[in-house]
């Protein structure tokens, strides 16, 4: 039983973290900017930085349009100390 729960919930992080990544690469292809806690990031040297914000609770995601209503960043900022 133990080994299933562990599978399972591998399974999900697995899925989780994948949405991550299409995101970002969806993101990135749109020339969208990553800003996370006012610091704007490198899709290169920031990657996995990126990534671990993703998925991170305590983040609150913000899409940033322009005058057009295009997106043009994303913003996370934390918002909790717990």
């Amino acid at each position: 039983m133990l080994i299933r729960e562990t599978i399972a919930h591998q399974k999900r992080d697995e899925n989780y973290y994948k949405g991550n990544i299409e995101e970002m690469i969806w993101a990135q292809d749109l020339g969208i900017s990553f800003v996370i806690d006012n610091r704007t990031c490198s899709y290169v040297n920031d990657y996995h930085f990126i990534c671990n914000i993703l998925s991170d609770d305590s983040y609150m995601r913000d899409y940033i349009p322009d005058e057009q209503g295009k997106i043009i960043q994303i913003r996370l900022d934390k918002v909790s100390n717990y």
